[in-house]
């Protein structure tokens, strides 16, 4: 016999008794483990009354094995009445199981000498979780899948759906299938690639109803085909660039211009001042006092002067001079003569 406190590394270890007695003798073996990894699973059952069952499970290592059930902290004390213990009590059913008089936390108590553990489970209404729905690989099918949160108690799922053509409120449901309790997807045929449905899960327990799933709609499929899909792609793409490389371009061209010098104005045509000389050009002008020196020119004034020679390299040849038959002196009035393509020709007077 093993006393307390036991060896260390005793939880696992193989060991073997030997009994001896007079008319003989014989030996028997045993691993002890200490409680670890424990876990409580749930299972229902449902008969043709709608009546419902629900089967608690102890899982886990241990050997031996003492298990204690507890609902809400309470001990649920002797084999009575609507509960009911396997042998080695590893298993708790309770029967004729309602919501919500039936709900709660059960946990329960673990033990051997190595060890202890308290698993638990809360057991909550019919519900589902992670619905999603959405068209099969096939024309006409649909494909949708969910999970059970757990600790909630279902014995069936009825799939519910609002087709088109169906005259129905807005809140009546047609049920489309019933799968029992181990059903977690659905493969639904028969639709039409341009109607809109609406579909929903809705878990029972027994005869009661427990918490919809939120509803997944099918929309119209749509008629273009992959290859379709993608040219409307690359083109939106292609004209996006094509956008982009103009507004570039018309970017450049108004810097452009910007940048551009301005070409200068033609300077303003002026005016010189031919003084009377002979046409050979020798004989010098006497002086004036009204112009000055001949080479008179003025800031503010486009008039100035220059020699008979000085306009014949510069201009040519100029028009034929009035010339005075008494003193071979032009006449009294000075020509102007505008530079070349200049449309003004302005004259001045001597005093």
């Amino acid at each position: 016999m093993l006393g307390f406190p036991f060896p260390a590394g005793l939880s696992g270890t193989r060991v073997t008794c030997l009994g001896h007695h007079l008319a003989g003798q014989s030996n028997c073996s045993l691993t002890p483990e200490a409680p670890s990894g424990l876990s409580l699973s749930l299972q229902t059952y449902n008969d043709s009354k709608d009546t419902v069952a629900v089967e608690l499970h102890c899982q886990g290592t241990f050997n031996p094995m003492e298990i204690s059930w507890f609902r809400d902290r309470q001990p649920l004390g002797s084999p009575v009445g609507r509960y009911r213990f396997s042998p080695d009590g590893t298993r708790l059913t309770i029967w004729n199981f309602t919501a919500p008089q039936d709900l709660g936390d059960y946990d329960a108590i673990c033990s051997n000498p190595l060890g202890s553990q308290r698993p638990n489970i809360i057991l909550r209404g019919p519900s589902v979780s992670n619905w999603t729905l959405a068209r099969g690989p096939n024309p006409g099918s649909a494909h949708g899948t969910w999970t059970v949160p757990y600790g909630s108690v279902v014995t069936s799922f009825w799939i519910q759906w609002q087709s088109p053509g169906r005259h129905r409120s807005a809140g009546e449901w047609e049920t489309l299938k019933v799968l029992n309790d181990t059903s977690q997807s659905i493969t639904i045929d028969g639709l039409q690639s341009q109607a809109t449905y609406s579909v929903r899960v809705m878990p029972w327990l027994g005869s009661q109803a427990g918490e919809p799933s939120p509803t997944q709609t099918l929309w119209p499929v749509s008629h273009l085909d992959p290859g379709a899909i993608a040219g409307i792609v690359i083109g939106s793409i292609l004209g996006m660039l094509l956008l982009l490389a103009l507004l570039v371009l018309l970017v450049c061209c108004l810097r452009r211009g910007k940048n551009k010098k301005v070409p200068p104005s033609p300077a303003e045509a002026k005016q010189h001042y031919l003084s009377r000389q002979f046409p050979n050009g020798k004989q010098s002008e006497a002086a004036d006092l009204s112009w000055g020196n001949p080479r008179w020119s003025s800031s503010d004034s486009n008039i100035y002067s220059i020699t008979y020679e000085e306009h014949l390299r510069k201009h040519g040849t100029p028009a034929t001079l009035p010339i005075d038959s008494r003193d071979g002196r032009s006449s009294g009035v000075s020509s102007l003569v505008s530079q070349p393509g200049a449309k003004k020709v302005r004259s001045a007077t001597r005093v």
